[in-house]
This record gives C-alpha cells, structure tokens and sequence, in this order.
C-alpha cells in the first residue's frame, strides 16, 4: 500500500471493477474500518523487483529499461497498442550504440504521444550524415567509419546535414509500404515522388510539435493515428539503422 500511494501507478482494471472496490465503504460510515489491501491491490499492475548480477555499460541498461517500460504497458493503462509495444520491444533487440534508447523509454510514460513521435523521429535523425559521409569516406579511402568522419567535421568546422534533404536520403532505405502507412495518417496525398511527399509530411509534423507559432491549432493533431504512425516510423528505423549501422 505505501509503494503504490508513493508511485501512484494507474489502474490495470475497469472503471466498474475500480468502484467495486472504492465505492464499498467510506470515512464515517458505521461499521467501516478501512478498505481490504488486497483488493486494492489486484486493481493495479503487479509490483516487480529487478536484480542486475553483473556489470553493465549505459547502453544496455538502457535497452533493459526499455523492455521493462513496455512490459509495464502491457500490464496497465496505456495508450501504446499491442503492435507499438511489439515494435518497441524489437527496437531493442536491435542493440545498436547510437539508438536513443533512454529517450524512447522515457516517452513511453508521456501521456503525450507526440513525445514517442519526437523519440523515434531522433532514431532516424541520426541516420542523416549517413549517406554523405558514406561518399567520402569511399572517395579519399579513408579507414575511418562515417560516424567518426560525421562527428569530426562538426566539432571542428561546424558542418552538420541538411534535416530535410538528409530525410529525403534515408527514407530511401524504407518500404514503400511504412511510407504510404505514414501519408494516410498524416492526411497527405503521396504523390509521384513517395519518397519526397513522406519526408514532407513528417519534417512538417516535427516542427508542429518543436516550434512554437501564433495561431496554430494546439488541437490539430487530435485525429492522428499516433500508434500506427508511430509503428510504421519504427519499420523505418529498423530499414535505416540496419543499412547505416548494423550493416557491414
């Protein structure tokens, strides 16, 4: 009881199993000595206690927070679906160093889903140098990975990619049909270039959610599928990272 009045998780049950519990009895009425600790607590997720027996570097203990905050969805109330969870849950399988996998675990809980949007957005974001320092690393022969190339450049000459051409690149790395799924829940019409249409629509989205204008309709984003959009964002970055990172 005190852990879950300090944690205060959401219920796992139904507003009608949740008053068949509250609503039994209250403060000044005869004969009431306090609600039953058990049936308090079956309305809520099981407690779980986590024990790591050996060392283990930042990265995975992040990928292990990770999977433990999708269990915890799947247990309570969440609006993450089955299939986000499921897709969540393979982003860390993936086990690649430069996934924000701290960002993602951490928006899990946001009861704002354009903050998952934002999470998986940085995945592919990370992505952007990709190709263009891929071109010269193979044209100077270089022994250095793109990633140190990318990194190098922007400490010492302040160079970085162009976010929405960079976009653009990678999705060439995606499924045509994540691309499509992406246009429908954003309402936008493909078009002859998918590739370019897709970039649009979600390089829109991100500066919605990050830059603040005067005028926007802070409601306008009500009608967005955010478990599918945010699914089908997922297949990107698995067609990304596996092409950018993972691939020899």
């Amino acid at each position: 009881m005190a852990m879950l009045s300090e944690f205060m998780p959401l219920p796992a049950r139904s507003p009608a199993e949740v008053r068949n519990v509250v609503e039994v009895g209250h403060k000044g009425e005869d004969g009431y000595l306090g609600h039953d600790p058990r049936a308090v607590e079956g309305l809520f997720p099981a407690i779980q206690v986590l024990e790591c027996n050996g060392d283990i570097d930042v990265e995975a203990a992040h990928r292990i927070f990770l999977r433990i905050c999708v269990e915890e969805c799947r247990r309570g109330a969440s609006w993450i679906s089955d299939e986000l969870a499921d897709g969540l849950d393979a982003l860390a399988d993936l086990a690649v160093p430069e996934l924000p996998y701290a960002a993602i675990g951490r928006s899990i809980f946001d009861s704002d889903p354009r903050s998952m949007f934002m999470a998986v957005y940085r995945c592919i974001e990370a992505t952007y140098a990709y190709e263009s320092m891929r071109r010269v690393v193979e044209r100077l022969g270089l022994t250095h990975s793109w990633q140190e190339l990318a990194r190098a450049l922007e400490l010492e000459v302040g160079w970085h990619p162009q976010e929405a051409s960079s976009l653009n690149l990678v999705l060439v790395n995606a499924l045509d049909r994540d691309l499509v799924g992406i246009c429908e829940c954003l309402g936008v019409e493909p078009g002859q270039d998918l590739r370019s249409s897709t970039g649009k629509a979600i390089y829109r989205l991100r500066n919605e959610i990050v830059h603040f204008r005067p005028g926007v309709d802070s409601a306008q984003h009500q009608d967005i599928d955010w478990n599918r959009l945010c699914s089908r964002m997922i297949d990107i970055v698995f067609h990304t990272f596996t092409r950018a990172y993972v691939a020899p």
